[in-house]
């Protein structure tokens, strides 16, 4: 039988058998809440349902608010701001700009998804950054924020990717996880070494900053973001 959610064939052990996972299950559940929760904005938007629900949307607070369709899950959603996505999720799932215009001219300050901010000159984008950044003070070894940046091709569009450090003559990527995006990225950086470090790379360096400065240590930010 196939999953409800994923659609991948399994066994049907897991409990009534609808689904192959705890995880599929959650997400379902989840994601049908939340198209419920979007039709009862809509509906009650257009004078259409009926209950506290309809006497809440109908409030001054929600008045003139407009209904748009996500153009990534194609869901609709109360449009209380100038948004374009119904989520942040949605958001983080438009990487190759379809449907916002991608900010030019090099590298942005702020364009990961981590806790960002300065420490000691320095911006950071990640707690991760900030655990490389802190380290590498700490042990006096020279770096820099890398700003060069190296042409790739993505799906017939040019682009430019700005590895995040240099250290000993050697570009460093911190990053989460890999897109195939990302795989086309790192094949512009041809002059210089190329290093991408994943959280086991780094993880001997988190755990000296937890170490010395604590679970926190994001509180060592001189201004965040």
């Amino acid at each position: 039988m196939n999953c409800e959610n994923c659609s991948i064939q399994h066994d049907g052990q897991y409990g009534s058998g609808r689904f192959c996972s705890k995880k599929c299950s959650s997400s379902f559940s989840s994601n049908k809440n939340k198209d419920l929760k979007n039709k009862k904005i809509s509906e009650s938007l257009k004078g259409k349902y009926t209950g506290l629900d309809n006497a809440f949307y109908k409030s001054s607070r929600c008045v003139n608010q407009k209904i748009e369709k996500c153009p990534v899950c194609k869901s609709d959603f109360n449009k209380s701001y100038s948004k374009t996505y119904c989520s942040r999720s949605c958001y983080l799932l438009d990487k190759d700009f379809k449907f916002r215009k991608k900010i030019s001219g090099g590298y942005r300050k702020g364009s990961g998804i981590g806790k960002k901010g300065w420490y000691k000159g320095y911006w950071c984008d990640s707690s991760w950054e900030l655990a490389f950044v802190i380290y590498n003070i700490d042990n006096n070894i020279p770096f820099e924020r890398n700003k060069i940046g190296y042409d790739y091709l993505y799906k017939g569009k040019n682009h430019k990717y700005y590895p995040d450090y240099i250290l000993s003559n050697t570009l460093y990527e911190i990053k989460g996880y890999e897109t195939d995006k990302d795989k086309e990225k790192y094949k512009g950086v041809k002059d210089i070494s190329l290093r991408i470090l994943y959280k086991k790379d780094i993880q001997y360096i988190i755990d000296y900053v937890i170490t010395k400065y604590g679970n926190d240590y994001i509180k060592l930010y001189e201004k965040i973001r």
